[in-house]
């Protein structure tokens, strides 16, 4: 009798490290539904791509930076210095160009340069990112944070070729030609767009300028923004076919994936600035300046400002 008991034993013991392994079927749900949970997890968006889904119903508008020149040009200055003289100065942003904010090309000092027939001013060495930029447009729209209150601030704005001749330039006026209903518009400081004149001559193709925005606290002693803006070569057929029949959200769309600066902005800051409301306009000017790390404007006002004198 022992000899069968023995075996049973053995039996057992074979099949106990099965017994073992094998899971109880709640524990396999249980780990199932955890593998499931984390495959989830992975696959749902982050709460701000979230967000916007359940806001405009579409993914934000992001800006793809085209790839460098080959050569490359000085570096500007896109945001400009500290409070100057008598400038009321709103909130702690200085003057800044609103281009993307990208590592540029450095050089170790910059000269001198001559904004207008009756100001110059120098600076040393310059570690600002590149203010650089493209357009499709031979006369495109230029786009700026005003942080200095438009009532006590002369505002200029000068275009030069890469010769440093300068082509266009003008004064412009603190009035405001619109009026601005809503009281978080109703402001003397913010973002304003300057629109080169149909009557001046357009822009080359595949040509550089270099563009200068003062602001005048002190007669002599501006404050300033400067970068650069090239016209780049006629759009492909299929992209202009797709641009003619696109609504104004699919050309921003379509000039940020093309790597198109200026007309990005230009026709998104435009529709943000005649429909504030609009919370998908709102998303995507939002994602627009924060792809390019220009997100600390994102809350600043869009005036229908200036006339040019």
């Amino acid at each position: 009798m022992k000899a069968p008991r023995m075996i049973f034993s053995l039996l057992i013991f074979a099949l106990l490290p099965m017994a073992i392994a094998k899971p109880h079927p709640v524990d396999a749900l249980a780990n199932e539904s955890l593998i499931e949970k984390s495959l989830i997890e992975q696959a749902q968006p982050s709460s701000t791509e979230s967000a916007f889904m359940q806001i405009g119903g579409s993914a934000p508008l992001r800006f793809v930076p085209p790839p460098p020149p080959e050569r490359g040009h000085p570096t500007g200055r896109s945001e400009g210095g500290a409070s100057r003289g008598s400038c009321h100065v709103a909130g702690d942003l200085p003057l800044t160009a609103i281009v993307p904010f990208a590592d540029g090309y450095i050089s170790p000092s910059r000269e001198g340069v001559e904004a207008s027939a009756a100001t110059s001013f120098a600076t040393g060495t310059n570690t600002t990112p590149n203010a650089s930029s493209l357009t499709t447009k031979g006369h495109p729209s230029f786009w700026f944070y005003v942080p200095y209150s438009l009532e006590t601030t002369s505002l200029e704005f000068v275009l030069q070729d890469e010769n440093n001749n300068t082509i266009y330039q003008a004064t412009l006026s603190k009035e405001m030609p619109r009026e601005i209903s809503d009281s978080s518009f109703d402001s003397d400081h913010g973002i304003i767009q300057i629109a080169l004149p149909e009557s001046v001559p357009a822009l080359a193709l595949e040509t550089s300028y270099r563009w200068f925005f003062l602001a005048y606290c002190q007669q002599n002693d501006p404050d300033f923004v400067e970068g650069w803006i090239t016209r780049r070569s006629p759009l492909p057929s299929s992209l202009a076919d797709e641009l003619a029949i696109a609504s104004p959200r699919e050309q921003a769309v379509l000039y940020a994936q093309n790597g198109i600066w200026q007309e990005t902005l230009t026709v998104l800051g435009e529709q943000y600035r005649d429909n504030e409301t609009n919370l998908e306009i709102l998303r995507d000017w939002a994602s627009l300046l924060e792809s390019a790390n220009l997100e600390h404007l994102t809350q600043q006002p869009l005036l229908d400002c200036c006339e040019i004198e």
